[in-house]
């Protein structure tokens, strides 16, 4: 009889630490969901979409700057200007160095359509934007504009001054203008 109230309290301590640690789980799940609607995004398919890609309000912050990286890379290459007017964008937004969302920015300038993340991260900004749209916030018009910024900085015309915007760049912002419209 004695050795059987031991393993009754073993069994008990490893229940009370595994519905802890489910507790602690869903708890921790329940506060990224909270936040994702506190951006605007209420639709819960969206949600539990982007938690399962693993983003969360803030690595969700690097998904309005998509369109800015796919523009520097309409050519091939990131060009230093294009890099930096990229992380100004982040810096005007107040998107620290030291957030996820800066990091994977970063990563996406680096390494482009070879990164599976930035292409996994391509397939959820339309359906956000469109979520946006829903709740009076639409961000299409500023990431419109912003692209264009990042298109113009390296073109200028016979090196005179007047930028220019290529035609694969010019080409991908007309496309997106009609995905957000």
């Amino acid at each position: 009889m004695t050795t059987e109230k031991p393993l009754q309290e073993h069994r008990k301590a490893n229940e009370e630490e595994y519905f802890r640690k489910a507790n602690a789980e869903a708890a921790a799940k329940l506060k990224k969901r909270a936040d994702l609607e506190g951006v605007g995004i209420q639709d819960t398919g969206l949600i539990d979409h982007l938690l399962a890609c693993g983003f969360d309000a803030d690595s969700a912050r690097a998904l309005y700057v998509l369109p800015l990286i796919d523009v520097a890379w309409a050519d091939g290459a990131v060009q230093a200007a294009e890099r930096r007017e990229i992380l100004g964008v982040l810096e005007k937004q107040g998107i620290a160095t030291n957030t996820k969302a800066y990091g994977l920015v970063v990563k996406w300038i680096d390494r482009g359509a070879a990164d599976e993340s930035y292409l996994q991260a391509r397939t959820l900004l339309e359906p956000i934007v469109q979520e946006l749209k829903k709740s009076g916030k639409d961000p299409a018009a500023w990431i419109i504009a912003a692209s264009e910024k990042v298109a113009s900085v390296t073109n200028s015309l016979f090196g005179l001054g007047s930028k220019m915007i290529s035609k694969e760049e010019r080409s991908y912002i007309e496309e997106l203008a009609k995905k957000f419209s």
